[in-house]
């Protein structure tokens, strides 16, 4: 029994190295801020947010009352599963188990949120290539590509 429990140990720990290597560490947004943020910003029932790494769940849980839907993009499954029990009763949130990076955005989409890491530059130039109307949120990284970004909470605020 205690090496099956190792082996399960072993598998979630190369998971969440494996995440990171190819994406950001998890790193929970603090809830005191997010909330602040969410009540600051001028959110409508018609926005969507799109969570560029949603680990946890936490920014969909706290955006998902005030908007018409947010959607998650996380690569770690035992992140993905845990969102997903967690979001469980909210109807207009989604997870999926993907790589933002080969996501196309929903055309609907009004916010970006994301904890930002320099590989993720050229990526996400992409992803942004001749869009408008957007609201991009960076949690504690300032985006020196784009211009115009204001700190609130300890986020960067950037309105494209």
């Amino acid at each position: 029994m205690e090496q099956i429990l190792w082996v399960i140990l072993a598998v979630i720990a190369v998971v969440f190295i494996a995440t990171v290597l190819f994406g950001a560490p998890f790193v929970p947004t603090h809830y005191k801020q997010l909330k602040k943020l969410v009540k600051w910003l001028d959110l409508t029932n018609q926005d969507v947010l799109v969570d560029l790494g949603s680990g946890d769940g936490r920014v969909l849980r706290v955006f998902g009352p005030q908007i018409k839907q947010a959607i998650g993009y996380e690569i770690n499954p035992f992140l993905v599963l845990w969102s997903k029990i967690s979001c469980h009763k909210y109807h207009n949130i989604k997870i999926k188990l993907a790589d933002f990076r080969l996501q196309k955005l929903p055309a609907e989409t009004t916010i970006i949120y994301l904890f930002y890491a320099n590989s993720f530059n050229r990526s996400l130039q992409k992803i942004l290539k001749n869009r408008t109307n957007l609201t991009i949120i960076s949690y504690g990284f300032k985006l020196d590509w784009l211009e115009n970004g204001q700190t609130k909470y300890g986020f960067w605020i950037y309105k494209i």
